[in-house]
């Protein structure tokens, strides 16, 4: 069950990138939306390998000082910035959740 939500949150997420890397003409901030684009392919196949919560969690660090939004200034830039957030959250919130804390 936590990884259909947390698979809805992460598409949502490649979604507002692959807008973002549509629209963009600059190189430098196109090389920013690849390169995260490129993360959530990691993610995914982790998932898909039956990756614990504390193991995405981990990822999700790593790629947190990875991540250069001061490129990506426009309003493209900001959905993006804010289906992170919510992914963060819910790997957050998923984490500290009662119930998966044994099974995760």
């Amino acid at each position: 069950m936590w990884r259909a939500e947390l698979l809805h949150r992460l598409a949502d997420y490649a979604s507002a990138l692959n807008d973002g890397l549509v629209a963009s003409d600059r190189a430098a901030e196109r090389d920013g939306y690849l390169a995260a684009l490129a993360f959530v392919g990691r993610l995914l196949a982790a998932i898909n390998d039956d990756a614990s919560l504390p193991e995405i969690h981990a990822m999700l660090d790593v790629e947190e000082g990875h991540l250069v939004w001061n490129l990506l200034a426009s309003e493209d830039g900001r959905n993006a910035d804010e289906a992170w957030s919510a992914l963060r959250r819910t790997v957050s919130d998923l984490r500290a959740a009662p119930s998966l804390r044994r099974t995760s």
